[in-house]
């Protein structure tokens, strides 16, 4: 939403005040935004942990919804399925999302599931998915 707004600011300025001015207003406007992504995680037994880092600290709380998607791993056979909210309060730059692996006898080979990120507020998602890699 707050680039639309944005957008919609520029426009009206260039009505305005003219093209100069608004080249001015986006490059004010880039050094403020607080861009969010989530990092890969892998391990063989007990949580894997993402880390979802934002590009800078925020004045104000961020949340991110998130939830886990089946690659080649099965939610409920070699992990527990995870949804829900994940929140970088005001003045940290990061939280972690954990997702509990299942232990799983004669598991042989890495097997992977995805966890997506969605619906942001207070930053915008600059990579929103990221691999949980389970390892034998």
């Amino acid at each position: 939403m707050r680039r639309a707004t944005t957008l919609t600011l520029a426009v009206l300025m260039a009505m305005i005040l003219g093209a100069a001015a608004v080249q001015l207003f986006f490059v004010a406007d880039r050094s403020e935004a607080v861009d969010l992504r989530v990092a890969d995680a892998r391990g063989a037994e007990g949580n894997l942990r993402f880390v979802v880092q934002l590009s800078s600290a925020s004045d104000g709380d961020v949340a991110v919804r998130y939830a886990t998607v089946d690659a080649n791993a099965v939610a409920g056979l070699d992990y527990t399925a995870a949804s829900g909210e994940a929140v970088v309060t005001s003045g940290e730059t990061a939280t972690v999302i954990e997702v509990e692996v299942l232990p799983r006898a004669g598991r042989t080979a890495e097997v992977r599931f995805v966890l997506e990120l969605s619906d942001p507020r207070g930053a915008d998602i600059d990579d929103g998915r990221a691999i949980g890699t389970i390892e034998p």
